[in-house]
């Protein structure tokens, strides 16, 4: 009966983070998140692709690739999984964040 009513608690908690904090991370992935690259980079960072794979079909420079997910990871937009592979942590889409040209990849 206790894990049932602290799993409530934890529910409701996640509810008001989201809401309280919305707008921040909204304007945090907005300023980092800058160009259509970095949008289809993060968005293609979903744990199971290389930063390899991501950075050949964007036809990006290893360094800026790298930089920016090292970016994402310090400012905890990002995670980096114990293969090396890294995991985005919000879904520019539940943001506003992705033009329709970018097809929500």
């Amino acid at each position: 009966m206790a894990e049932v009513e602290t799993l409530k608690v934890l529910k409701e908690l996640l509810v008001w983070t989201r809401v309280g904090f919305y707008a921040d991370v909204k304007a945090t992935l907005r300023d980092v998140i800058n160009t259509e690259k970095k949008k289809l980079s993060y968005q293609m960072a979903d744990g199971i692709k290389s930063g390899e794979s991501i950075r050949v079909e964007l036809t990006m420079s290893p360094n800026d690739l790298s930089d920016f997910f090292k970016q994402c990871t310090r400012l905890g937009l990002m995670e980096q999984l114990e293969d090396g592979k890294r995991r985005r942590l919000f879904d520019l889409k539940d943001f506003g964040l992705l033009s329709s040209t970018l097809g929500g990849k």
